[in-house]
């Protein structure tokens, strides 16, 4: 039986999750003509869903 993670793990990836998503604001989002900022919210809504059933996924296994 492989040790269950610790809770500092699951905080560092939520961080770095966090970085990954101001990256992608800051510096996709200039780059994207202002026609086209009204679909990042999909697109940012898209990431939460795949990213956050995949913890909860995770955090199944785990416990």
């Amino acid at each position: 039986m492989p040790a269950p993670a610790s809770p500092g793990s699951f905080i560092t990836l939520l961080f770095i999750l966090l970085f990954l998503f101001v990256i992608s604001t800051t510096i996709i989002a200039p780059l994207l003509d202002v026609k086209h900022t009204d679909r990042l919210p999909y697109i940012g809504g898209t990431l939460g869903v795949f990213f956050g059933t995949n913890l909860m996924r995770l955090n199944n296994i785990r416990h």
